[in-house]
């Protein structure tokens, strides 16, 4: 690879004598280097404009539509895990605590005498929406925020 001074001058050695290119190559490659360059700057604005959008999407905030319910995550003790597949954790889209439980029965018939029985909660089972007592709030009535956590935690008895 050669060396070549802003006249067009070209040399195969640094410090060696330098050759003069014909007029037209010295003109071509200037036209190529500057389309390059054009193509590198459009390719900057169309990856900055990429940047942008993302980063808008990113920092707007979930919108809700109407009349959605918003999903709870409900999370399942260990003793409670095979009757929900093995599952951690499972989502239904409920407003209150009952409808929480209510749709966490219907789709885990085998809960309802665990979780639910005769529409209310068993004495031995306490619930925390979001690390609040539900006893402490409105009870089973109490309000699902969006993306709101149940928890549901066996009573443990026991010991002298």
């Amino acid at each position: 690879m050669g060396c070549e001074d802003a006249g067009g001058a070209r040399s195969d050695q640094p410090g060696g004598r330098l050759e003069r290119l014909p007029y037209g190559v010295v003109v071509e490659l200037r036209q190529r280097l500057g389309r390059v360059a054009r193509l590198a700057l459009q390719l900057f604005a169309h990856v900055a404009h990429a940047y942008a959008l993302l980063t808008e999407v990113i920092a707007q905030p979930e919108i809700e539509a109407e009349g959605v319910s918003p999903l709870t995550l409900v999370r399942i003790p260990p003793v409670l895990r095979p009757e929900v597949g093995g599952r951690r954790d499972v989502t239904v889209e409920a407003d209150t605590v009952r409808e929480a439980l209510g749709k966490l029965v219907a789709d885990y018939p085998s809960l309802e005498g665990r979780v639910l029985a005769d529409g209310e909660v068993p004495s031995f089972l306490n619930l925390f929406v979001d690390g609040e007592d539900v006893r402490l709030n409105r009870g089973l009535d109490t309000p699902l925020g969006p993306e709101s956590s149940l928890l549901l935690l066996p009573a443990v008895a026991g010991g002298r």
